[in-house]
């Protein structure tokens, strides 16, 4: 979101008076304070300087901030300044701060509120079951708490999947704590007491193991050459505990995790929560309680000017839209709200393909009613009344002689205090361009094949008569060549869908994947991994089978490449493209559509396995301890860059968004807004480990906003396929 100008630095303005709280009966501070022990021999101390207070619609602002009090840092920076009543001494201060709360005040103008983390090193362990006072009279704080009573918050040390874990699936726990200007938490003298998985009801022991040293501190990960985390990571493997059950995992000296469970049942919530999430966006449509819990009224009903600009062209779209406008319009509601823009482009047709990917693996375990989607109980899957949703608005923006549109497109960006049922921003239509148009035609040709195993011909009739003349328009083009693998995917979804001799040798002439090791992309060169996944999963006839045992291995070849060995060179098993720079989605989108396309060509378990252990990370097991995804699990993101959000007058965004998450440290003016977050790190950002470079800072494009295209749809994908796939532990015959 380009700004008109350059902003100022992010401000710490108060706009309320300051509010006291009251930190126990003895003593009162600024503030919102709490204090824990995250090992038997250091404290925590979190500081909260202020809380952000959205705006109500049409205020003229976005938020405000609730001034609590600020930390005085210098002295909490000062070893004497803390003292544990009746305990060992304090002997060293860590501290690690960033923005916590940001509002939006003016247009471009950001006010922000400081959290910080205070870790206390003391001289001996502290007592199990013994209360004690942390006492700091100089920032006139004294909080009390029981070390180690079963009352005790969960240890952020300890990092596990929040959604569960599958039975046969593996299963990891990881440690690891960065301090700040405290350094890195050395666990090394802890690792001869084990581990144990205890029964989160009863207490007893279900399994016990030894942790042990998964990645040291100065050991590389990813192409950057930066250990992600700046400090050992230790892994606690409880793979073998298949019981069923929910449980808490216990390392003596650390503490205990979150509650987590072990069941079949582990992915249903993610599956359901991101479903919900492309619900949420979309377009033209009211989202009502019904069947969302982030309810709007209807956005973007009206009318549209079609424009001769196409969305292939380049340049400055805003400008040449409205230069090349006509004077026709059309109503033109539907597909999906993209990030922070109201843009519905013709890359959204993947949220289409990637669901159907899932769908066609396992038809009978995504049943209508599976989903509170308004078309619940049509007879449809609800899953395929989805990617239908987003299909059906490029049928809108098909011409009668077949081309299609290549989107919608607002004339800027929203404008400030406007939400998408508000917008006044006036909207285009792109011309036709052969990239929308193959797109759509394999879209529309795997709906249809989809229709056609459900036995309904009137919707399969529908959807592969509207492939089959965006195909014709699109080869008629002078522009064709210029999209080879758009047009590659939709000859072999076509011909998957009829068997047409034509479509055939259009896929086999423009095929580069000849041999089984050869990539399916190369990058700036060509990105035929649609197009082969299509091929070697239909069942035609027609189909040559020799070549469809060719890219089958190609395809495993390349999830091996692109997942398993990649995985085996990161500290928390995450596999994906290891030229990838650390950031947008890295840490929080499941790179699973290679190991799911793998998985349905060769039946490899390991395929599986590494889809499991790609989910764990976004799910919570990183050094955040953040669940990746808008209400799901025990401590989920919050502060994402979601309009709709903004205005709707709850505490918390719609359900099932996924951000682009933290990223390596590119300087602190590393894009304006999100410079508004880095500039307020300490220590200095570049000190920082990447996987903890994020704050609340909801208006950096950069970390906090979202597409549905690059991560709730593949996020969607990778949770519904596991939860599917929940009783397909083994290798397949």
């Amino acid at each position: 979101m380009t700004p008109p100008r350059t902003p100022p630095p992010a401000r710490r303005a108060p706009l309320f008076a300051a509010i006291t709280l009251l930190a126990s009966a003895a003593a009162a501070h600024a503030g919102e304070v709490s204090v824990a022990a995250v090992a038997e021999d250091l404290l925590e101390v979190r500081w909260l300087d202020g809380r952000a207070q959205m705006a109500t619609l049409g205020s003229g602002v976005d938020g405000e901030i609730v001034d609590l009090g600020a930390l005085d840092t210098a002295a909490a920076d000062k070893t004497g300044t803390w003292a544990v009543a009746g305990g060992p001494a304090v002997v060293a201060v860590g501290r690690k701060s960033k923005g916590a709360a940001f509002a939006r005040v003016a247009e471009w103008d950001i006010a922000s509120a400081l959290g910080h983390q205070i870790y206390l090193r003391l001289e001996a362990p502290l007592e199990p079951g013994r209360d004690y006072a942390l006492e700091a009279p100089a920032l006139r704080l004294k909080e009390r708490f029981t070390y180690g009573a079963d009352s005790s918050p969960p240890t952020p040390v300890l990092q596990l999947n929040q959604a569960g874990y599958l039975p046969a699936l593996p299963k990891f726990a990881y440690a690891s704590l960065w301090t700040g200007t405290g350094g890195p938490l050395d666990l090394a003298p802890y690792a001869g007491r084990g581990f144990r998985v205890l029964d989160a009801a009863t207490g007893a022991e279900a399994f016990k193991g030894e942790p042990k040293l998964r990645w040291p501190r100065d050991r590389a990960e990813g192409a950057g050459g930066e250990n992600l985390r700046r400090c050992d990571l230790w892994e606690c493997d409880f793979s073998a505990l298949t019981k069923p059950g929910r449980y808490v995992l216990e390392w003596p000296g650390l503490g205990r995790s979150r509650p987590f469970t072990v069941s079949a049942d582990a992915y249903a919530a993610p599956y359901r929560t991101l479903m919900a999430g492309l619900h949420g966006q979309r377009c033209g449509c009211a989202l009502d309680a019904d069947h969302t819990p982030g309810p709007r009224p209807a956005c973007h009903t009206g009318p549209v000017t079609l424009s001769a600009h196409r969305f292939t062209d380049g340049s400055n779209a805003f400008e040449a839209l409205a230069n090349k406008a006509t004077n026709i319009k059309a109503p033109l509601p539907g597909g999906y709200h993209d990030a922070g823009d109201w843009d519905r482009h013709s890359g959204h047709l993947v949220v289409a393909d990637a669901l159907l990917l899932v769908f066609d693996a396992f038809p009978g375990r995504f049943p209508d009613g599976d989903l509170p989607l308004p078309e619940a109980g049509n007879g449809v899957p609800d899953i395929v009344d989805e990617a239908r949703w987003g299909v059906d608005f490029f049928l809108r923006l098909q011409g009668d002689d077949g081309g299609v549109r290549g989107g919608v497109e607002s004339t800027d960006h929203p404008k400030f205090g406007e939400a998408s049922w508000t917008d006044s921003l006036p909207l285009y239509a792109y011309a036709p361009d052969p990239q929308a148009s193959y797109r759509l035609a394999a879209s529309a040709a795997a709906l249809a094949r989809t229709y056609a195993r459900l036995r309904m011909d009137g919707l399969r009739d529908r959807y592969l008569s509207a492939a089959g003349r965006a195909w014709a328009w699109a080869e008629a083009d002078p522009e064709r060549a210029t999209f080879p693998d758009e047009r590659l995917h939709a000859a072999a979804s076509l011909f998957a869908a009829t068997g047409g001799g034509a479509y055939h040798d259009a896929f086999k002439r423009g095929l580069r994947v000849k041999a089984p090791g050869q990539p399916l992309e190369s990058y700036g060169e060509y990105d035929q991994r649609w197009a082969v996944w299509t091929y070697m999963l239909c069942d035609r006839p027609e189909a040559d089978a020799g070549a469809q045992a060719v890219l089958r291995k190609a395809a495993a070849a390349y999830a091996d490449w692109l997942c398993i060995d990649t995985a085996a060179r990161r500290g928390r098993r995450a596999g994906y493209n290891w030229w990838k720079p650390f950031g947008h989605g890295a840490l929080t989108v499941p790179d699973n559509l290679a190991l799911i396309a793998a998985h349905r060509a060769v039946g490899a378990n390991k395929y599986l396995e590494q889809m499991a252990l790609n989910a764990d990370a976004p799910l919570g097991a990183n050094a955040l301890g953040v669940c990746w995804v808008t209400g799901l699990g025990d401590e989920p993101v919050r502060d994402v860059l979601h309009i709709d959000s903004w205005f709707s007058g709850k505490a918390a965004p719609a359900p099932g968004i996924v951000p682009y998450g933290p990223r390596r440290w590119e300087g602190v003016d590393s894009g304006w807004t999100h410079s508004f977050g880095m500039r307020t790190l300490h220590p200095d950002g570049a000190d920082w480990p990447a996987e903890e470079l994020w704050t609340a800072n909801f208006m950096s494009p950069a970390a906090a906003e979202f597409t549905v295209w690059e991560c709730t749809a593949p996020a969607a994908a990778a949770y519904a396929y596991l939860h599917a796939a929940r009783q397909e532990t083994g290798t397949r015959p």
